[in-house]
């Protein structure tokens, strides 16, 4: 992309997803001024403005935009799940921070069966108790995200999976609203969730 086309791209990229909340760290900055740090945040996390393939891809573009928003992105590797680690203690905890209130666990725990699993994760949310079955492996199983949607489906925010990098690892919390914006904008979401 052309430095002129990839700046207009920021600045576009920067006034609609400010309209949906994202980056209010800079909530403060003009369009143009935002998508300039943007364009920093994302050569600092990509090693460069515009990664390879993003430019095909406007899916892609925007994932990559917006893993620089740790408030409402949660974006990591997934090969984590080893005994003592409590890699779903962790990651729940993370979802939490980026799901605006709508997700409050409580008593997290993350119980293994053996070396190799299976892990029982269980959680409190709404009062209610929470069960999540890892079947092994050292592989996060993106599939609890059902589960913690169960616990919010009354708060009118859904974490929602984007698998648009290679692997289901870019997770957002969206209203439906939120969701179908970004569908009309060619996103697609994984199933299974």
């Amino acid at each position: 992309m052309e430095p002129e086309d990839l700046k207009s791209w920021y600045v576009d990229a920067a006034r609609y997803f400010r309209a949906m909340g994202f980056f209010s760290k800079y909530s403060g900055l003009s369009d143009e001024d935002m998508a300039a740090r943007l364009m920093d945040d994302v050569c600092r996390e990509w090693d460069e403005p515009c990664p390879s393939g993003a430019e095909k891809d406007p899916q892609l573009a925007d994932v990559y935009l917006l893993t620089t928003d740790r408030e409402r992105v949660w974006h990591g590797d997934l090969e984590f799940v080893y005994p003592g680690e409590n890699a779903y203690v962790q990651f729940l905890n993370e979802l939490a921070a980026i799901s605006r209130g709508a997700f409050r666990p409580l008593d997290v725990s993350e119980k293994w069966k053996g070396e190799r699993g299976p892990v029982d994760v269980e959680f409190t949310a709404g009062g209610r108790r929470f069960k999540f079955v890892h079947g092994g492996g050292d592989m996060l199983d993106p599939a609890i995200v059902r589960t913690v949607n169960e616990a919010i489906k009354e708060s009118g925010v859904r974490f929602e999976v984007c698998d648009n990098l290679g692997m289901p690892n870019f997770i957002v919390a969206l209203t439906s609203d939120e969701r179908a914006r970004l569908a009309a904008r060619g996103w697609k979401f994984w199933p299974g969730t």
